[in-house]
């Protein structure tokens, strides 16, 4: 039943799952940004807001939500196909603790992109942060919190996964090799783009969250703030979405590995 679980989980059409997902999260960030813009809802002289303010408003407030949300579902799907497959194998490598952070910042970052999704900012809250500053309704608040969640979350996993067990233990598979030994199911490319994804994310993070208008109260340096948001969030957003790669190495192991049993099974 175990072996029957994972390979229903790891079928070539539920592989897509995770690009998809990512598909539709940058999709997201691009179709309520070019809403925003033609609203005429984007601060004045700012090309480049954090991604939150571009779902204050109507209409682009219902299509944030939406598309947030359908994002979380894609992504909380493709994190149960990456439990099924690959959860044993990376506890065997790195120890139960270990995998359970990276298992637990995934379901954090499930709860912070669909919850951020669904409670947006104040509409207002530009005029606000110029009138109040870093006082904010609990709305925004909860925003900010749920949006944080994401964050660490993400970041969690992110890390954990690439120092703990890309690039800690050996046997990375890539090309459709059998990886007997178990150690690193991943596939080559998709390590890359992890690490790519890791390093961006490191740089940028920081400078999204000290430069946040939410945080300091000021509009100053406003679009910094919201390109290395945009850098962060497309980062982990992708990472999540190289789990395509991986699914379909598994799939290519599998079909690797039966062909072996049977050519021994021939022999004999």
């Amino acid at each position: 039943p175990t072996q029957w679980r994972v390979a229903k989980m790891a079928t070539t059409v539920n592989s897509y799952i995770p690009i998809l997902g990512a598909t539709m999260g940058l999709g997201t960030i691009v179709a309520i940004y070019l809403a925003t813009w033609k609203a005429g809802h984007l601060p004045e002289g700012v090309a480049t807001p954090p991604i939150s303010f571009l779902g204050c408003n109507y209409p682009e407030h219902e299509l944030y939500q939406a598309g947030f949300t359908l994002t979380g579902l894609a992504l909380l799907y493709s994190i149960q196909m990456w439990k099924q497959v690959f959860y044993l194998s990376i506890k065997e490598a790195i120890g139960a603790f270990y995998a359970t952070v990276t298992l637990v910042g995934a379901y954090m970052a499930v709860v912070g992109v669909i919850g951020q999704g669904l409670v947006t900012l104040e509409e207002d809250i530009l005029q606000h942060i110029q009138h109040h500053g870093t006082y904010l309704h609990s709305q925004s608040m909860w925003h900010q919190q749920l949006a944080g969640i994401f964050f660490l979350g993400a970041a969690i996993h992110c890390y954990v996964t690439i120092v703990k067990y890309c690039y800690k233990y050996q046997g990375i598979i890539g090309g459709g090799g059998v990886n007997h030994d178990n150690v690193c199911r991943f596939d080559t490319l998709s390590v890359r783009i992890k690490t790519l994804c890791a390093i961006l994310s490191v740089i940028a993070w920081p400078t999204a969250h000290l430069l946040h208008p939410a945080r300091t109260g000021t509009t100053r340096a406003f679009a910094v703030a919201g390109l290395a948001q945009y850098i962060t969030v497309g980062s982990y957003i992708m990472f999540f979405g190289s789990y395509s790669l991986d699914l379909r190495n598994y799939n290519r192991e599998q079909q690797l590995r039966q062909e072996e049993e049977e050519a021994q099974k021939k022999e004999s």
